[in-house]
């Protein structure tokens, strides 16, 4: 199944190799297997995928499970088992432990928000962190 969406400048697909469609009570509910979701925003692109998910058309919403792994054409990449859009407050968060690294860097915490609109990110609970610089 592939799902394609745009909302002003960002435009996402979400393909998936099994898909299971309900509509119950009109919230257009998927499960997944096997997804990758895709968003080109005009700074930079991100690859998404996991093992399993749901996709809540109306309310847009989508959960991602297992080896969930989010990389962007900058070198950020973000590792857990659990991940969450809400799409119409443009928000990102996981209550499941968490890993984000970039070039010379690695933080991991217990919990992760992220606000698109404010481009803010939270990590939360026991927070390690490593940073190094790169040798000349």
């Amino acid at each position: 199944v592939r799902i394609e969406e745009e909302a002003g400048k960002v435009r996402w697909r979400l393909t998936a190799e099994q898909a299971l469609m309900w509509d119950e009570k009109g919230a257009g509910r998927t499960e997944l297997r096997q997804v990758s979701v895709e968003v080109d925003e005009p700074e930079r692109s991100w690859k998404i995928v996991g093992d399993e998910g749901e996709y809540l058309q109306k309310e847009k919403k989508i959960e991602l499970r297992g080896n969930v792994v989010v990389t962007s054409s900058d070198g950020l990449k973000l590792e857990t088992d659990v991940l969450r859009w809400h799409g119409d407050e443009r928000r990102l968060w996981t209550d499941a432990p968490v890993t984000l690294s970039a070039p010379g860097a690695v933080v991991r915490g217990r919990t992760l928000e992220l606000g698109m609109a404010s481009d803010a990110t939270t990590i939360g609970g026991r927070v390690r962190a490593r940073f190094e610089t790169p040798r000349r």
